[in-house]
C-alpha cells in the first residue's frame, strides 16, 4: 500500500517526536530549521539535555497526530519524575504530568518549521515553581 504525502508527513513527524527524547533529529530537519519556542534546533536540544537533567523515567502518549498535506499537528502527554535540578529547582521527586501540542511544516519530506506549546503552568505548578490560584 502506497502512503499519502500527508501519512509520510506525519511518519516523518512522529520519528522526530520520538527522536527528541533521544538526541537524534538531525537527519529529519532542514537546515536552519527555524522552530518557534524554542528558537533553533540548538536550543531545541539542549531544551531536551537540561530537561533530562531534571527528569528521568518519562513516559509519553500521543492521543492525536493529525496531517494535511505539508502540516502535522500532534497533542502528546508526558509523564516524568523530578529526581534531578531544573531551573534552580532542586529534585521534588514528583512524579509530573503535563499535556502539550506541536504544529510541525514539512519540506520535501523534512521538518521545516515547528511550534512547541507545552502546559507550562501545570508542570512548573506540580515542581512548585508557581502557586496557582486557589
Amino acid at each position: 500500500m502506497v502512503k499519502s504525502h500527508s501519512e509520510r508527513n506525519r511518519d516523518t513527524v512522529l520519528r522526530f517526536f520520538h527522536g527528541t527524547h533521544s538526541g537524534d533529529v538531525d537527519n529529519i530537519v532542514t537546515h536552519g530549521f527555524p522552530c518557534h519556542s524554542p528558537q533553533s534546533i540548538g536550543e531545541y536540544k539542549q531544551f531536551f539535555r537540561d530537561f533530562g537533567a531534571g527528569f528521568s523515567n518519562m513516559t509519553y502518549k500521543i492521543p492525536s497526530a493529525l496531517a494535511e498535506g505539508d502540516r502535522v499537528a500532534v497533542r502528546f502527554s508526558i509523564a516524568v519524575d523530578h529526581t534531578g535540578a531544573y531551573l534552580g529547582i532542586a529534585p521534588t521527586g514528583k512524579r509530573v504530568e503535563f499535556d502539550g501540542m506541536a504544529l510541525y511544516r514539512l519540506d520535501h519530506g523534512l521538518i521545516a518549521e515547528t511550534w512547541l506549546h507545552l502546559d507550562g503552568l501545570s508542570f512548573m505548578s506540580q515542581i512548585g515553581a508557581v502557586k496557582q490560584a486557589a
